[in-house]
């Protein structure tokens, strides 16, 4: 991973448990930001995209439908 010149991780990442808010460090916001922007990387008109949502939803049994929370 590139170093980044300055303080402070590369990307702003924000992760919520069940709709609580999860207290990141620099590297946890770095390795989650650059995995997922590096995933995104093949696909097309990801060149500017500044920002990305991902929701990820456990699913439960066969059926496929999500989890209950």
């Amino acid at each position: 991973m590139a170093e980044n010149p300055g303080s402070g991780p590369r990307y702003r990442v924000q992760l919520r448990l069940d709709g609580e808010v999860l207290p990141l460090k620099s590297f946890i916001h770095d390795l989650i930001g650059g995995s997922v922007m590096g995933m995104l990387e093949g696909l097309k008109a990801t060149d500017e995209v500044t920002t990305v949502e991902l929701r990820i939803e456990k699913r439960r049994g066969d059926d496929g439908e999500p989890a209950e929370s």
